[in-house]
């Protein structure tokens, strides 16, 4: 139902959590797209190190968070995308907070929270 969309450079010291945030969320149905923007650290082997069928890795050259973005849009399973830093961490709600709203507000087209 939602593809989650995490752009990914350089973020070895706090992928590992950010995903661990997405994995948990109450809300189970999405998957999640980590767009490799050309790492050079060790980033893309901690995302291959965690196991779980919803993950896709999408590798590209270096081009830039949006045009990472954009790949993962391009490549999104689902029509309703989230958006989320390779620094950030979500709380164990957000997901099923996103999808109540675009529940009530289903002529909205952009959510933010």
């Amino acid at each position: 139902m939602i593809s989650v969309v995490i752009p990914l450079y350089n973020k070895e010291l706090s992928i590992k959590d950010t995903i661990v945030s997405v994995l948990n969320q109450k809300f189970k149905d999405f998957e999640l797209l980590i767009i490799n923007d050309g790492s050079t650290d060790k980033s893309l082997d901690i995302v291959k190190n965690i196991k779980d069928q919803r993950i896709r890795i999408i590798d590209q050259k270096n081009q830039g968070v949006s045009s990472a973005r954009n790949r993962g849009v391009k490549e999104s399973l689902y029509d309703f995308i989230a958006f989320l830093d390779g620094d950030d961490i979500w709380e164990n709600n957000h997901l099923e907070v996103l999808y109540k709203m675009y529940q009530e507000f289903s002529n909205a087209s952009v959510f933010v929270t």
